[in-house]
């Protein structure tokens, strides 16, 4: 009786060990060949090597070109309210210590920073956007529901690297969109922009003014 017990306990052993066994074997991924599409990037112009930003939609065989000096900053239309900077325009930001904007002038304390960005410089590293896209990096900080906690922002860009062009610009919350104030450093009139948020964009782009 007990050497059958132990062959039945053995039986028993294997069968459960077969049962629990899991196949090494990884599935193939079989990767579709290219057809060998070809777009062309109109990111140059006869006028300049580097006049537009091209977008590649490689599923779509399409690309979008856009004037790369089209925009300064844009606006996050999802349930964030960011902003954000336009790179290719060399466009860079600093919040001042006020909020606001008539006080702002080009004898403000708070003008005295270098806004020609230089990428080799690690303190200037903070007047422009993270690299990497991520959004909770930005220049600018996130827009606040509370009025009084938003910065009035120095902003200047390629081909207004002189104090007297800068722009100094605040945003606030309106609704469910954005408010944006702003004027030349030099300027006392203040202009005013209403920015809505769009379900059919991911940012609004806008503030272009050479």
């Amino acid at each position: 009786m007990n050497k059958l017990n132990s062959m039945m306990a053995i039986a028993l052993f294997a069968l459960t060990f077969t049962a629990c066994k899991k196949d090494d074997k990884e599935p193939e991924i079989v990767v579709p060949v290219s057809d060998g599409s070809t777009l062309t990037l109109e990111g140059k112009t006869t006028e300049s090597n580097y006049a537009n930003v091209v977008y590649a939609d490689l599923s779509a065989d399409k690309t979008t070109k856009s004037d790369r000096k089209s925009w300064n900053v844009a606006f996050a239309s999802d349930s964030k309210f960011r902003v954000v900077l336009n790179p290719s325009y060399q466009t860079t930001a600093v919040a001042t210590s006020k909020t606001d904007i008539a006080t702002v002038t080009v004898a403000d304390p708070g003008t005295t920073t270098n806004l020609n960005h230089d990428i080799l410089d690690p303190a200037t590293i903070s007047l422009v956007d993270a690299w990497d896209g991520d959004i909770t990096k930005t220049a600018f900080a996130e827009v606040s529901a509370t009025d009084s906690e938003n910065k009035v922002y120095l902003l200047s860009y390629e081909g207004n690297k002189e104090k007297e062009k800068w722009f100094k610009i605040k945003v606030t919350r309106s609704g469910n969109g954005y408010k944006v104030q702003y004027a030349r450093l030099n300027e006392t009139t203040i202009k005013t922009l209403d920015v809505p948020k769009s379900a059919c964009l991911q940012f609004d782009f806008r503030f272009t003014r050479k």
